[in-house]
Order: structure tokens, then C-alpha cells, then sequence
């Protein structure tokens, strides 16, 4: 659909790899920039809608490369911040491993369906349409959710 041979999409999420090692390198230093795990979620949310976004928006076949390798490195990068953040509200917990477990079962669970239903929105439409749809639909469900969580934390 975007006119990439799939044998360069190996190369692109590679590229990714070396921006999200390169976030990983300095996610001690990044985590303390993020006063909390409402501060990162509420980086998160802006740079990931954001993101989608210019995927609904843009039919550059650059940008939306560029998109691509950046969101997976910061999906890879910062995915391991959150991952800190996590551990140390649970530290004292005996079930750390069954809480971040569970939390990653559920997240691949929501990332499956999001998959099919963004594929299905691409045969039926266009890939703009979807990724448009999935901006929208992602600030809808997640600006109130990260809402909740600022409430209760403060």
C-alpha cells in the first residue's frame, strides 16, 4: 500500500533498533526528566497521537517512513522507562513477575486487535483512513484513562 518493497522493511524497523538503543542508552537519564509515570504516560500519549496523526494526515511515503522508524524506536526505547517506573511502585510486592506479565498479556491482547481492526480500516479504505481512525480512537480512550490516572495520583 505505501509502495515500499518488503524487503526494505526489515532495513526501516533496523534503523528503528539503533534509535531505540540509542533511548535505551540514556534511559536512566531520560527517566529522570519524567517526574513520574503520569509525566511519561502523558509524554506518551502526546507523542504517539501526534505520531499517528501525521500518519492519517500525510501521504509522503518519507514521512511516513520516518514516522514508522520513529515510532518503533520510541515504542522499543521507552518501553523499558515505563517498565522502571512499574517496578518501583511494586517493589514490594512478592508478585512483580505476575503483575508485569499480566500487564503485557493484556497489552498484546489490545495491540492484536488493534492490528486487525487497523488492517481492516486499510482494505477497506486506505491506510490514511485507518491511521486516522486510530488517532482519533487512541485520544479518545487514552486522554480520559490518563485523566483517571492524574486523579488519583494526585
Amino acid at each position: 500500500m505505501l509502495g515500499v518493497p518488503v524487503i526494505y522493511f526489515g532495513v526501516l524497523f533496523g534503523i528503528g533498533r539503533v534509535f531505540a538503543s540509542l533511548i535505551l542508552a540514556y534511559s536512566g537519564t531520560l527517566k529522570k526528566r519524567f517526574i513520574d509515570l503520569t509525566a511519561y504516560y502523558r509524554f506518551t500519549l502526546i507523542l504517539y497521537g501526534f505520531l499517528f496523526l501525521l500518519l492519517g494526515l500525510s501521504a509522503n511515503i518519507w514521512l511516513v517512513l520516518t514516522v514508522f522508524i520513529i515510532s518503533n524506536g520510541f515504542q522499543w526505547g521507552l518501553g523499558q522507562i515505563e517498565q522502571g517506573f512499574l517496578v518501583s511502585i511494586i517493589r514490594d510486592s512478592k508478585f512483580k513477575a505476575t503483575l508485569l506479565s499480566t500487564k503485557n498479556q493484556i497489552g498484546l491482547i489490545f495491540q492484536g486487535l488493534t492490528a486487525f481492526g487497523l488492517g481492516s480500516i486499510f482494505v477497506l479504505y486506505s491506510y490514511q483512513t485507518g491511521f486516522l481512525i486510530l488517532s482519533i480512537c487512541y485520544f479518545l480512550v487514552l486522554v480520559p484513562l490518563y485523566l483517571y490516572i492524574y486523579k488519583k495520583t494526585r
